[in-house]
């Protein structure tokens, strides 16, 4: 059986891969990583927009990191850093 968990983009807007693909079982998890690369990106200086609600932050004019909705997808878990 298959185990929900998301996943934690951070990287290029417009469908590149991401820089960074990291695995949490837990929403709220998830949401506070992108939330604190957000908060970090901040304080390098970078304009941000966007909110842990969306799941959706815009960093800069650029990059974005997104919290995506729920996979169940057991490859994710094996390698984190497949591309999804």
């Amino acid at each position: 059986m298959s185990k929900k968990h998301y996943h934690v983009l951070f990287g290029l807007q417009g469908g590149y891969m991401p820089d960074s693909n990291e695995v949490f079982t837990n929403k709220r998890e998830a949401e506070r990583y992108a939330a604190w690369l957000a908060e970090d990106s901040r304080n390098q200086g970078h304009k941000v927009e966007g909110s842990a609600k969306s799941g959706l932050y815009l960093v800069g004019e650029h990059l974005m990191i997104e919290v995506t909705g729920w996979c169940i997808d057991d490859e994710c878990l094996e390698d984190p850093d497949m591309p999804i």
